[in-house]
């Protein structure tokens, strides 16, 4: 996966904090903190992975985890990403 793993771990953890929601892409933008643009180009790079499931609702694409085993290796990813970055400040 290309994407840089800073923006894959604000998506994952976003949809993790909102499970069972669906988001649209701009909804996921602001919550992750990120860019439309990159949250965009994260959640399609995603799906391409088949972690997140991409559906269009109207004229909204609405996002939302997959329950597979790749999908938990990536919240795990997450969750160590945001760890690791809690130590590095204390």
């Amino acid at each position: 996966m290309s994407n840089n793993l800073r923006f894959v771990a604000k998506i994952v953890k976003a949809c993790v904090q909102n499970k069972g929601r669906f988001l649209t892409i701009r909804q996921l933008s602001k919550i992750a903190g990120m860019s439309y643009n990159a949250t965009y180009r994260t959640v399609h790079s995603l799906r391409d992975e088949n972690v997140l499931n991409l559906t269009k609702i109207g004229s909204a694409s609405v996002v939302q985890l997959t329950d597979t085993e790749k999908t938990r290796g990536f919240i795990a990813l997450a969750e160590s990403y945001s760890t690791g970055k809690n130590e590095k400040k204390k």
